[in-house]
């Protein structure tokens, strides 16, 4: 059975940290640290984020509309054994029916985050099924618990997927959302993309000094 909804796999402890819209809330203000839980946003917001490199499949995909766009960022929770800072955006793309015995998901989601908030050194080998090799010319992918990750740059690229025959027709369809918002350092984004979704840069080689907005010392597991 594929794990629909986003999983982040750390380090040592193997810990599974639901990445999922209905992930906790955590309401610790007066603590010193702040959470905004997963939010509404739009495709045009996504295309004039200037922050990092975005992919998506464009406002429709086989068949499928881009049904929402959300913007899922979370702080710290310096009480927590593990890092629980997120900042991403999911594109998630057509709908489902809920039955009167539970709920849905829907056909095909994007989660787009830093390589740093989900390195892949970090993650547990057991929990890697399968490596998928180089996809697109440079980006490093891994099936993890059935879902596919790609590292391409400085961000990961995670698509959850009904079927395994969607989601490679969406590796080959994953193209920059926000290359224009980027501006010169668009050029960091991708390898020799022409606009035909060509080549994808590998992933940067840079130390994550930080992992998910805590000290990398501070993390389990990791030297």
């Amino acid at each position: 059975m594929k794990h629909l909804m986003p999983l982040a796999l750390l380090a040592a402890a193997a810990v599974l940290a639901a990445l999922a819209g209905a992930a906790r809330q955590l309401t610790m203000e007066s603590e010193g640290y702040a959470t905004l839980s997963p939010s509404q946003s739009s495709a045009a917001e996504a295309t004039q984020f200037d922050q990092y490199p975005l992919f998506w499949l464009g406002e429709a995909f086989d068949n499928l509309p881009l049904a929402a766009v959300i913007r899922d960022l979370r702080s710290d929770d310096p009480t927590s054994a593990v890092p629980t800072a997120r900042d991403g955006f999911y594109f998630v793309y057509g709908d489902c029916t809920a039955s009167a015995h539970g709920g849905c998901a829907p056909p095909l989601q994007l989660y787009v985050t830093l390589r740093c908030y989900m390195p892949p050194e970090l993650l547990d080998p057991v929990g890697i099924t399968k490596s998928l090799g180089v996809a697109r010319g440079g980006a490093v992918t891994l099936d993890i618990y059935g879902d596919v990750t790609m590292w391409t740059g400085e961000v990961s690229v995670t698509i959850f997927s009904s079927t395994d025959e969607l989601s490679d027709r969406a590796i080959a369809a994953l193209e920059p959302a926000n290359l224009a918002a980027l501006g010169s350092d668009a050029t960091n984004v991708i390898t020799g993309y022409d606009g035909l979704r060509s080549n994808l840069a590998p992933p940067g080689s840079g130390s994550c000094d930080q992992i998910q907005e805590r000290e990398r010392s501070r993390v389990p597991g990791v030297d």
